[in-house]
């Protein structure tokens, strides 16, 4: 009853006890007693919500009193009859807030007396490093030169509020506790999310170097929720080397530099107060980023998922490359019926759209330089153009008819009709019914036996 909404106004002096007992007998299963107190006049709506959000600060800031108590986390949980008023805070916020305003401080020191030897180091997952939380700038420079070296118990004697947000950050991860100094700067690569309580027990780890490291405990570097559509779509399709944007050569410096980079501007801790829709995307893309900073900075996962993903491009280029084919084939298919048409320049259009799909096609050179021909059959540049496609057409498909057809074509437009007899020959070798070959090869002849005859008539009548 002491959490209620009018134990609350009673207590801060906005309504009487008159007024509180009153609306709370008007209270029923569907009516809420701030609903209540607006419909008596005592308050306003933003009286009313103003109120809310101090009941609900109370009831969770009340927690940090305990003694003793347990808890359950469910990821994805919702609350039955949750109001709709936003905290608007992260959960490292809330948790600096508790400690400084409610934890008891005699617990704080005994916790520190408890690990006095023990060296403070900022976190090594960037999960816990970039949290949103608010600090002052100078706790922030003495916070941010923890590097592992500095013994717990040397906070004993420091003021208190240094004290309340140095456990804070202990219990919210960005801090954790190794038991001796580290002797060389390494990073350490340790990703995998802990529990944390109020009475934090972080477990052992190394420092990660102050050259190394990203500011910790700033607020600023954030993406907008515009930049986090826009990094989105940049991810899409992409592979973990284009996400973190490094090359396959790339070492682990490079790598640790543009997971913190990424890290920072995607950790969902950063949109607590934007839209629901926003920390979504935000958890989604940070859960990429990690993913692709483990996998390709573990050697054995790397190599397996380069092999991976050769074998899926090649997959992919088959897939492709068939496709391509079959669109070409399609495009080649209405060439042919605009050629036989006598579409002469639908016929171009179509073979080049046939040529640029798929250009290693025999065919689609020969028949483009063809309807080239067609289309300007007067030109000598574009004769010698098209002869040059069907040249093409001929290297790849030496084992179709159709190339040596157009050639002997060409040939003969230009005068070369011995030449162009050869590819006739040929076209008519590879295919005996090509009739249009045998057709040419009857004309030459006929052209050939009458010449023969005017000759051998001009001689008998010298």
């Amino acid at each position: 009853v002491r959490e209620t909404l009018g134990r609350l106004l009673e207590g801060t002096g906005r309504i009487s006890r008159e007024v509180e007992e009153a609306s709370r007998r008007m209270m029923n299963g569907d009516r809420r007693q701030g609903e209540i107190l607006i419909a008596m006049n005592e308050l306003s709506e933003e009286e009313v919500a103003q109120v809310l959000r101090e009941q609900a600060d109370e009831k969770l800031f009340e927690i940090f009193c305990w003694e003793s108590g347990s808890f359950r986390f469910e990821r994805g949980g919702t609350l039955r009859r949750a109001n709709t008023l936003g905290i608007g805070r992260s959960p490292a916020n809330l948790i600096l807030q508790g400690v400084r305003s409610r934890f008891p401080g005699e617990r704080i020191d005994r916790y520190l007396r408890l690990h006095e030897d023990r060296r403070v180091a900022r976190a090594a997952s960037p999960f816990y490093r970039f949290q949103e939380i608010d600090i002052d700038p100078e706790q922030q420079r003495l916070l941010e030169g923890l590097d592992g070296r500095t013994r717990l118990g040397e906070f004993l004697e420091a003021p208190e509020p240094l004290r309340r947000t140095l456990y804070a950050l202990l219990a919210t991860g960005m801090l954790e506790l190794c038991e001796n100094a580290p002797s060389e700067p390494e990073a350490v690569r340790t990703h995998a999310a802990r529990a944390v309580t109020s009475s934090p027990e972080p477990e052992p780890g190394e420092a990660l170097p102050p050259e190394a490291a990203a500011k910790p405990f700033a607020s600023d570097g954030a993406a907008t929720p515009a930049e986090l559509v826009e990094l989105a779509e940049s991810f899409r399709g992409r592979s973990y080397f284009e996400i973190l944007g490094v090359s396959p050569e790339s070492g682990s410096a490079q790598l640790d530099r543009a997971y913190e980079q990424l890290s920072a501007r995607t950790h969902p801790d950063r949109f607590s107060a934007a839209g629901e829709s926003a920390r979504d995307l935000a958890a989604e893309l940070f859960e990429q980023v990690t993913q692709a900073y483990e996998t390709l900075s573990d050697p054995h996962l790397r190599q397996a998922y380069v092999l991976d993903c050769q074998s899926r491009e090649r997959n992919q280029a088959k897939r492709d490359r068939a496709e391509r084919a079959l669109e070409a084939e399609s495009e080649f298919q209405r060439g042919q019926a605009a050629l036989n048409s006598r579409e002469y320049e639908m016929a171009l259009l179509h073979f080049g759209r046939a040529l640029q799909l798929y250009p290693d096609e025999g065919d689609h050179h020969a028949h483009y330089g063809w309807a080239l021909h067609l289309c300007h059959p007067g030109d000598p540049a574009m004769v010698a153009e098209a002869i040059e496609h069907v040249k093409r057409g001929l290297k790849l498909a030496s084992h179709r008819e159709k190339p040596y057809l157009f050639m002997g074509r060409l040939y003969r437009a230009v005068g070369r009709v011995d030449t162009a007899e050869k590819m006739f020959t040929r076209a008519v070798q590879i295919q005996p019914e090509c009739v249009e070959a045998l057709r040419e090869l009857r004309l030459i002849n006929m052209r050939r036996e009458k010449s023969r005859g005017l000759l051998g008539r001009l001689f008998r009548r010298s």
